[in-house]
């Protein structure tokens, strides 16, 4: 009788998807002694591949590709997961909303090395508009929308974060003439 041996598949966790944080992936496979080979090109993995042994970093948009082999034994299929890694949306405090006096608004992002850049034009702010460091500071003195985006090479630009403030500088004095 002759019997053949088929390697299961592999498995990625976390699976693919859209991530704004960069990913650990672990490729988990179940047959002792069988090599996992992987890509990061999107490319099928080949025995010559790079052998899997710990826990891959993904930071911008990839798919990984594994594939498991032993000697013997039926190559298992390949397992694929897309990594689509995108800017977190960047965090405006405090937020839209009318206030009596100037306001100091933070800009923040969680997506480590994005470039932040925004505008307090009306126009949506793209890679040649100002830029501020996550956890800089924009005054508004005035009716104003700032818009900020999220830019980072490998990945998708972030969601557009807006704030509309407007400042009621509280009552006017009275006017006075001279001469009266």
């Amino acid at each position: 009788d002759n019997y053949t041996f088929n390697l299961p598949n592999t498995t990625m966790n976390p699976g693919g998807g859209v991530k704004n944080v960069p990913q650990t992936v672990s490729i988990n496979y179940a047959v002792a002694g069988a090599e996992v080979r992987y890509t990061l090109d999107g490319t099928t993995p080949t025995p010559a591949s790079a052998l899997y042994g710990s826990p891959l970093s993904v930071d911008a948009t990839t798919t990984v590709k594994a594939k498991a082999f032993k000697s013997g034994w039926t190559d298992s299929t390949v397992a694929s997961q897309t990594y689509t890694m995108e800017v977190a949306l960047p965090q405006l405090a405090p937020g839209s909303g009318t206030y009596p006096s100037a306001q100091t608004v933070t800009v923040t992002s969680n997506s480590t090395g994005a470039s932040l850049h925004y505008t307090t034009n009306g126009l949506e702010p793209n890679e040649s508009s100002p830029t501020i460091a996550s956890g800089g500071t924009i005054p508004v003195a005035a009716a104003t929308v700032l818009m900020v985006k999220g830019f980072k090479a490998g990945c998708t630009t972030s969601d557009l974060a807006t704030g509309a403030y407007v400042i009621a500088g509280g009552a006017l004095a009275t006017p006075t003439f001279s001469p009266v």
